[in-house]
């Protein structure tokens, strides 16, 4: 696995996770959601407040990953990756280990929080039930 490098501008995405909670920056001026390394709102305002997401998406799209594309991959073939887009509207890139999983496209996902670690959690996301 490669590790994420949370940055001064995702640590609240982060520490979120760590809480079990699905924290995004959501614009004070529009309302608009964003993805947590997006740099700013398309209205130009600056101001950001990290708010509580639903954890609830759909799939856009996935694939079943059988060669590493990275040497600190490899443990971890086969995997699924998913790219969903969450009911506030960020689409963001999540994982489920092993394949064969009876996915398609549009069908509804919740998050979940796999804790690596002690200082590691990710958001998963599994079909919604």
């Amino acid at each position: 696995m490669i590790r994420p490098a949370p940055s001064p501008e995702t640590a609240p995405f982060w520490a979120g996770t760590r809480e079990h909670r699905l924290l995004l920056p959501r614009c004070v001026e529009c309302g608009c959601w964003r993805h947590p390394q997006a740099p700013g709102c398309p209205c130009g305002a600056t101001e950001t407040a990290w708010e509580p997401a639903s954890g609830r998406a759909r799939l856009v799209s996935y694939t079943v990953v059988r060669r590493a594309a990275h040497p600190a991959l490899a443990a971890d073939l086969p995997y699924t990756l998913l790219l969903v887009e969450l009911d506030e509207g960020p689409r963001l890139v999540s994982g489920l280990a092993g394949e064969g999983h009876a996915l398609h496209v549009d069908d509804r996902l919740a998050v979940r929080f796999d804790d690596v670690d002690d200082e590691l959690t990710l958001p998963r996301f599994e079909l919604a039930r």
